[in-house]
């Protein structure tokens, strides 16, 4: 079941924020940066939709907002450093190597914005 991946994700991610909150001293985290790559296998809607109904969790993240940031897969010679073109055939061009993923296969919690208490 897709959305049961997607909802496994979120609750990894958000037990990752939270402890990231805590170790911060948050009150709250206004929002989350995520970077989901068009090879990850990560549906990125059904992420959002997951995300928003398990920050309810937590009342440190329960007003989180997602921000989700679209990465395209991108195939590379690893002999020549060629870029491959996304969807023929992933060899080189020029020299027939096969070719490597460079980036688009990752979820990755790129930043948060925390709300904390000031000290003065």
């Amino acid at each position: 079941d897709l959305l049961m991946h997607e909802v496994s994700l979120a609750r990894s991610l958000l037990r990752r924020v939270a402890a990231t909150a805590a170790a911060h001293e948050a009150r709250a985290v206004r929002r989350v940066r995520v970077r989901v790559g068009a090879l990850s296998g990560v549906d990125a809607d059904l992420l959002a939709t997951a995300f928003r109904h398990e920050r309810l969790a937590d009342p440190v993240c329960s007003a989180a907002e997602l921000e989700v940031i679209a990465e395209a897969g991108i195939w590379r010679c690893p002999a020549c450093g060629g870029t491959i073109d996304a969807g023929g055939p992933l060899a080189c061009g020029g020299c027939g190597v096969a070719a490597e993923l460079a980036q688009g296969d990752a979820l990755v919690l790129e930043g948060l914005d925390l709300e904390v208490a000031n000290d003065v």
